[in-house]
């Protein structure tokens, strides 16, 4: 498990792996900025692990801090996650306003959602159900609401 860089040296670090494959990675929030124009073998990706699951909480696809949030949007993993678009998370401030480069609890809010994957079920058997669906916009828009046998569970439970 990695969170921001950490994401990406634990992807690395797969790729070095001589004996056998790593059987999971989880990326929280895969940094952004420094990372986009790099090639595959240094950054995180599907390639890594047997599977690897990525939340995404505060990325944008391209840009720096000032622009560019914390974290990578495009997908990375062989399941990606994106709670409330994976750009911004409510929080205890006022949620979706906060600029980017300000917005460190957004970034942080992945580990913290990883965490209640597990301690929420022992408690509530509350779960983080998921709909796949191709775009933001087309979730925006209501058209991925059926999620047949596609549904998964974000975070440790995650389904492969």
């Amino acid at each position: 498990i990695g969170h921001s860089l950490g994401a990406h040296v634990v992807g690395v670090t797969g790729q070095y792996v001589t004996s056998g494959e790593i059987d999971r990675i989880t990326g929280l929030d895969p940094a952004g900025p420094l990372f986009y124009d790099l090639p595959n073998d240094r950054i995180l990706d599907a390639s890594d692990a047997s599977f690897v699951d990525i939340i995404h909480t505060n990325s944008v696809n391209q840009g720096g801090l000032i622009d560019g949030c914390y974290g990578l949007l495009w997908p990375l993993g062989h399941v990606d996650f994106y709670p409330n678009g994976g750009t911004h998370q409510p929080g205890p401030e006022e949620p979706f306003i906060r600029p980017c480069l300000l917005d460190s609890w957004s970034h942080d809010r992945s580990t913290e959602l990883w965490v209640e994957s597990i301690t929420s079920r022992e408690q509530s058997s509350v779960v983080f159900k998921s709909w796949p669906c191709t775009s933001w916009e087309d979730y925006e828009l209501g058209l991925c609401q059926d999620c047949g046998l596609g549904c998964l569970e974000m975070g440790y439970n995650v389904q492969r």
